[in-house]
């Protein structure tokens, strides 16, 4: 037979037992749902924010391919597919570039990307795109210049054409189509040339094999042309169009002082 102080104490213990147990369970519950809410938060940030720099420069490379930097210019260059050319980029169209590159890859995400990083993705630009423009020109050039007019590129030793692509490292174009059926004679160069010469049919015939070695890059022969007169005889007009065929980074000004001192004719090479 049970004793009543017994049962009172049982009973009291039961109700405190069950008070207990309900609230360990409500608090769990709490701190469960409390967790959840800071994971889903955690998650919710993480998807609202931006690669790190290094995974940024890797993705705007693949959407770049041929932006690369130059450490002979010591700058970037893209190839622009509507003019055909490699062109020189300055450090403020990176800039422009990369922003607007974030603004329409990362739509809801680009605004927590802070400006300063620039810095860090450009020098991370400088060092996994490096190109050596100019020594890519002298190899595809080797074997007679690529002289690029605007429906074609031309070999000017083989005479072939083909499509421009950025492989030729063109930086400069010909605005004018290359046609094998249209002739120099009687043309305002034809004009220009043979008053050059005086009208002087072995100057012709001399100057028109200087140009050969010229335009087909052809150097066994070892020999130096020199232009040499008084001023208004054309000497300049004929060096400009030289460059605005062959382009720019196909020459080199000196002066004979510079090439009289020791290693002067290094610079030619």
């Amino acid at each position: 037979m049970l004793n009543r102080k017994f049962i009172k104490h049982y009973s009291q213990y039961n109700s405190e037992y069950l008070d207990n147990e309900k609230y360990f369970k409500d608090n769990i519950e709490f701190k469960d749902a409390t967790i959840n809410e800071i994971i889903e938060e955690g998650q919710t940030k993480e998807k609202e924010r931006l690669p790190d720099v290094w995974t940024l420069a890797e993705k705007f490379m693949r959407s770049y391919p041929y932006l690369n930097y130059c450490v002979h210019y010591q700058t970037f260059y893209s190839y622009s597919q509507e003019e055909l050319i490699w062109k020189a980029c300055t450090k403020i169209d990176i800039q422009n570039l990369l922003i607007k590159w974030l603004k329409t890859t990362f739509e809801t995400k680009y605004k927590t990307f802070s400006p300063r990083r620039l810095e860090e993705i450009i020098i991370i630009l400088q060092s996994e795109s490096r190109f050596n423009l100019f020594l890519n020109k002298l190899n595809v050039n080797k074997n007679g210049f690529l002289i690029p007019f605007k429906n074609c590129v031309l070999n000017s030793y083989t005479l072939n054409t083909f499509e421009h692509k950025p492989e030729f490292y063109c930086t400069h174009i010909i605005h004018v189509d290359y046609d094998t059926h249209v002739s120099i004679f009687d043309t305002p160069l034809s004009r220009f040339l043979t008053e050059f010469v005086n009208g002087s049919p072995l100057r012709l015939n001399l100057l028109r094999a200087m140009l050969y070695t010229i335009f087909t890059n052809d150097t066994r022969y070892q020999v130096a042309w020199y232009l040499y007169g008084p001023g208004g005889t054309g000497k300049s007009t004929l060096v400009n169009i030289l460059l605005y065929l062959i382009g720019p980074e196909a020459s080199h000004s000196t002066s004979l002082p510079s090439l009289n001192r020791r290693f002067g004719t290094s610079s030619l090479i």
